[in-house]
């Protein structure tokens, strides 16, 4: 029985395991049953399984399987889109903290949820629905951060939330706090959105304000204030927009670590210590690892630093986009990725030691870049995959035989490629034409005249009778299938072309961003419009597919649907509703 892929990534990572490397890291993705590929927290419950708070629900990892946790769904979350997810540090009390629905507890041994939520007359009740940070405090309460209303301290005994703001505080800088440290001396750090650092000492209830000062090098680098964390050496640590810092308390002062590495300007999203190991999240910069001591806050010029990104290296993530680092009971790491999913180090090895895209480990040959848009194969063996930084690879057998990047100047990413029943090889570029690869040079050159320099080809295919058709977003271009000489321009809804396909009737099908599905007869004359409007599932329609019984399969914003080539009105249709775990479909293969 032929099985249908969906695939629901933008990015298409090839990933090889090489076993003649002890370590791998490891990825979970929509294809494992992850809602979502933008993860933003993740917590470990006391019956060992894994959860990650993501944009689009809850996901929680019990050995291999993935249950997924939405607002629509009876006994669940009050929102879909999450920013946060703590275990209790002595209750059996999952924490979760929405983007703008409250905040919800899961009680995972009655299994059963509760939900906190602003309620405007009633003064001991959660100050905003907007929770960006969930922390424990030191005497076993939690401490909530919010957007907009400052920090909540909740008194699981009472019931009570006890509010922290500019209201309460006064001399607080701002009621926008991204996170929250209780460092268990007594004050309470908080990382503002805007408006950098504040330290409440809530004995006294004072506070101090740090902000950054440009002619100050010994001020805070940043004034958003996204990580604030204290090592077992009782060093403060402060992840900013401009980079990490390290706090001394008592001259006020900060230590800018950035001169160690670039990556360490990066904004900064979250710090955790492993043994000396100081982990950094970084925003484009994949995660920093700091060898640290109690030395580090006087010379901090010796500190030695791992990167852990995408780059041509042992170590590989495959998306650089780090927004948490978590590490088990059982010393596992975590990495949740912002559209890469989640990313695991198994904890029975060293510490990051392998991360491989496509690796040859004789030669040493690896992909430069692991975000792989395009594949095709050619000549029996070879595939040829196009990257998003404007280059395409040339493997065979998991070797990568040659990998060059296209073109000068700006950057043009290959976002579609086909092998032709001649053999020949046709890649498309985002804003960067149509290109042939010679198999032979191991060079491409542009086969359009000059004018289609810069047309952006979505997807490219060949119908029955030779003809190319590109898929733009100008519209529908046809080529002749001897010289692919432009023979027909054509204009389909809004022209914002994403697929086009040729059923068993002759007719074709094209997909639209925005405007829905078309079938158009031999003549290209519309016979048919799908839209949300006629009740279709969206009017983002991302690729199309025949499969080998010349079904249709269409990959949808909002799910998966199949037509029949018998009868176009009497479709199927897959959502979540019956079984789809992630509705936002970008391709399908078989």
């Amino acid at each position: 029985m032929r099985k249908i892929i969906l695939l629901t990534l933008v990015l298409l990572c090839i990933v090889q395991k090489n076993y003649s490397y002890p370590y791998y890291v490891d990825r979970l993705g929509v294809m494992d049953g992850l809602s979502n590929t933008c993860v933003l927290d993740i917590a470990q419950d006391k019956l060992g399984f894994v959860w990650f708070a993501t944009e689009e629900g809850l996901n929680m990892l019990n050995g291999n399987k993935i249950t997924s946790y939405f607002k629509s769904e009876a006994n669940s979350i009050t929102g879909n889109e999450l920013n946060c997810v703590l275990d209790d540090p002595t209750d059996s009390l999952l924490w979760i903290g929405t983007q703008r629905s409250g905040l919800n507890v899961y009680d995972y041994v009655n299994d059963k949820f509760i939900s906190y939520v602003h309620e405007e007359n009633n003064p001991d009740g959660l100050i905003t629905n907007d929770i960006t940070d969930l922390i424990p405090s030191h005497d076993g309460n939690i401490w909530i951060s919010t957007y907009w209303g400052g920090v909540d301290y909740f008194d699981k005994k009472t019931g009570k939330f006890i509010h922290y703001n500019r209201t309460t505080m006064p001399g607080l800088e701002s009621n926008k706090v991204w996170t929250v440290c209780d460092t268990g001396d007594g004050n309470l750090y908080l990382g503002h959105v805007d408006s950098g650092m504040s330290v409440i000492a809530l004995s006294e209830r004072t506070v101090k304000n740090y902000k950054h000062d440009a002619n100050d090098p010994s001020s805070l680098p940043g004034n958003e204030v996204n990580a604030i964390f204290k090592d077992s050496y009782g060093n403060i640590w402060v992840g900013t927009n401009n980079g990490l810092a390290l706090f001394d308390s008592s001259t006020g002062k900060f230590i800018d670590f950035s001169d160690i590495d670039r990556r360490l300007r990066f904004y900064v999203y979250d710090i955790v210590q492993f043994e000396n190991k100081l982990c950094i999240a970084t925003d484009f910069g994949g995660v920093v690892v700091l060898q640290i001591s109690q030395n580090t806050f006087y010379h901090p010029e010796e500190t030695s630093i791992k990167v852990i990104d995408n780059v041509v290296g042992n170590y590989r993530m495959s998306s650089t986009s780090v927004r948490s680092i978590f590490v088990d009971s059982f010393s596992n790491f975590w990495f949740g990725l912002w559209g890469g999913g989640v990313g695991f180090i198994d904890g029975g090895n060293s510490l990051f030691n392998n991360y491989i895209s496509l690796n040859n480990v004789e030669e040493g040959h690896t992909l430069d870049n692991p975000n792989v848009l395009t594949v095709c194969c050619f000549d029996k063996d070879k595939i040829i995959a196009g990257k998003n930084n404007g280059g395409i690879s040339v493997i065979s057998n998991g070797y990568i035989l040659n990998e060059n990047i296209l073109g000068n100047g700006n950057i043009k990413v290959v976002q579609s490629s086909i092998c032709l029943s001649n053999g020949d090889v046709l890649l498309g570029l985002y804003g960067g034409g149509l290109k042939k690869f010679d198999k032979a040079k191991n060079s491409v050159a542009q086969i359009l005249d000059s004018q289609y320099d810069n047309l952006d080809v979505r997807s490219i295919y060949e119908d029955i009778d030779g003809y190319v058709w590109l898929s733009t977003s100008s519209g529908v271009y046809k080529l002749d299938k001897y010289n692919y000489e432009i023979v027909g321009h054509y204009h389909v809804g809004n022209d914002m072309i994403r697929g086009i396909v040729r059923d068993s009737n002759g007719n074709f099908f094209i997909a639209t961003f925005g405007d829905g599905l078309f079938i158009l007869n031999r003549d290209l004359a519309v016979i048919k419009t799908y839209n949300v409007l006629s009740g279709f599932t969206s009017n983002t329609v991302n690729h199309l597919f025949i499969d080998s019984s010349d079904n249709i399969w269409v990959a949808t914003g909002e799910g998966l649907v199949m037509f029949s080539p018998d009868n176009y009105d009497d479709y199927k249709a897959y959502t979540r509703k019956n079984g789809l775990n992630n509705i936002h479909i970008r391709a399908v293969i078989e």
